[in-house]
């Protein structure tokens, strides 16, 4: 399933079902039997992965970044961070050469 990360970020789940004239629960029905996962998960993904870009390349402080990408906080933040890569977005940042 071919869905253009910027859509997912700035329109939500359910903005792009709708566009698409599917209700939110067939829709993230048929994306985790495509995917095997589910589409929340998939949407964290995308994001965390994007924090470890910007943690990788710039100073930006947690809470930027966590504000920037949507997080209800930098807790938040660092709690789906660690449970997607296994490690806090400081230890991720210490091992990434800026």
């Amino acid at each position: 399933m071919n869905i253009p990360p910027l859509c997912v970020f700035s329109h939500g789940w359910c903005r792009i079902s709708r566009r698409r004239r599917r209700g939110c629960a067939v829709r993230a029905h048929s994306f985790k039997e495509e995917t095997g996962r589910s589409a929340a998960d998939f949407i964290t993904e995308l994001r965390i992965d994007e924090a470890k870009r910007r943690l990788t390349v710039s100073k930006k402080p947690l809470s930027e970044i966590a504000d920037s990408l949507s997080f209800s906080g930098q807790s938040h933040f660092q709690n789906c961070f660690k449970r997607v890569t296994g490690q806090t977005p400081p230890e991720y940042r210490s091992g990434a050469k800026l």
